[in-house]
């Protein structure tokens, strides 16, 4: 019998992003952001600056630090654990330019967990094609999402009817949320409901 595909969003889920690129941008631009004080995910908002110098910086972090080690707490063993179960698709709102330094930190830190690594194009994309992450679950068939960002949660949740699991995060707080949209606090919280599910 094939396993159920499950969707699992890359940065702030798997790779531990904003912890990193909060502590760069206060070294180099002086904000005082912090990761407790980081309230969304509008980078331009949160950080006070334009779309496009926001692209710039993230573009420098990534040029100067690459993706940041080790990965989220937890989820190396929880990803181990799941793909026993499930078959696993990163799904990451990166450039499809990413895809081979994703490709090559999930093989260091979690080898031969992912069956596929799906790029939406979704920040700093230009005039590429953009896709939204319920786009993505439907063509994978996927029957959950693992996600930090309520806006691609509500996107999948209305878009494809897909339930989303959203690890509490600083930007996600105050969101309010959909019935198909579960908090979880940790993650094993989401391995045993997954495993319960599979």
């Amino acid at each position: 019998m094939p396993k159920k595909v499950l969707a699992v969003d890359f940065d702030d889920v798997v790779h531990d992003f904003n912890t990193h690129f909060i502590q760069w941008h206060h070294t180099h631009f002086g904000s005082q952001v912090t990761y407790e004080t980081a309230y969304t995910f509008n980078l331009p908002e949160l950080y006070g600056c334009s779309t496009d110098e926001i692209h710039k910086r993230v573009y420098r972090y990534s040029e100067e630090r690459g993706l940041a080690k080790p990965p989220i707490e937890g989820s190396v063993r929880s990803l181990k654990h799941l793909s026993l179960r499930y078959e696993l698709h990163i799904v990451t709102s990166r450039l499809e330019t990413n895809h081979d330094p994703v490709v090559e930190w999930t093989s260091e830190h979690v080898p031969g967990v992912f069956s596929g690594f799906h790029f939406t194009n979704g920040f700093g994309g230009g005039h590429r094609r953009k896709r939204g992450k319920s786009e993505v679950c439907l063509d994978i068939g996927a029957v959950a999402l693992i996600d930090d960002s309520y806006e691609h949660a509500s996107e999948t949740v209305a878009g494809a009817d897909i339930p989303v699991l959203m690890p509490n995060r600083p930007w996600n707080r105050l969101a309010q949320f959909h019935p198909m949209i579960l908090r979880m606090d940790s993650w094993d919280d989401i391995t045993s409901l997954l495993l319960e599910r599979a």
